[in-house]
């Protein structure tokens, strides 16, 4: 019916747009030139530094989308099999979340990463065929852990096998509300 094309979607969420058109599919330069597989989602051939540098990656890109006003986020950590090179197709992504102990930040922050875990489990289906509902494992951690020293606080500090940190965007001042307004 398509000729041998395939839908190819663009999306653009600062936007909220999307433009789909059919085109040609791309050979496998093209994939390896855009860091794409061609392996139809079996992940065959996949690693476990692909698998380590994909949840890394992942992992840095939650740190740095968490608006820290509207959730208290504080810091991020990676810990367990993807900081340890460990990471297979079935692993989950273990985090760190150091965060304030405000009931409805936190019941949002719980909300806004379950939506990631969802997506994560998803797309870790897709590119190695691991099924899973979710792919990402939350610690949560206050300043009263740090101050009593919890064993999650304690990882987070740790000189041998250290939680790896993840930097988190620092958000403008207004800049929650001008992305509210264009949604509106």
């Amino acid at each position: 019916m398509t000729g041998g094309l395939v839908l190819r979607v663009a999306m653009n969420a600062d936007l909220d747009r999307a433009l789909a058109y059919l085109a040609p599919p791309r050979s496998a330069a093209e994939l390896a030139a855009t860091g794409l597989r061609a392996t139809g989602g079996s992940g065959r051939g996949s690693t476990a530094e692909d698998q380590r540098r994909w949840r890394i990656t992942v992992a840095e890109r939650i740190a740095a989308e968490a608006d820290q006003e509207r959730f208290g986020v504080k810091g991020m950590w990676l810990v367990g099999s993807s900081t340890e090179g460990k990471a297979d197709p079935t692993s989950d992504l273990d985090l760190v979340v150091h965060a304030d102990e405000d009931p409805a930040r936190r019941e949002a922050l719980r909300t806004w990463l379950e939506g990631w875990s969802l997506g994560l489990g998803e797309a870790n289906s897709l590119r190695s065929g691991a099924k899973a509902k979710g792919l990402l494992d939350v610690h949560y951690i206050s300043d009263s852990d740090f101050s009593r020293g919890t064993s999650w606080a304690l990882k987070v500090k740790a000189v041998k096998d250290p939680a790896r940190p993840l930097p988190l965007h620092r958000t403008k001042r207004g800049a929650s509300s001008s992305r509210k307004s264009r949604a509106t």
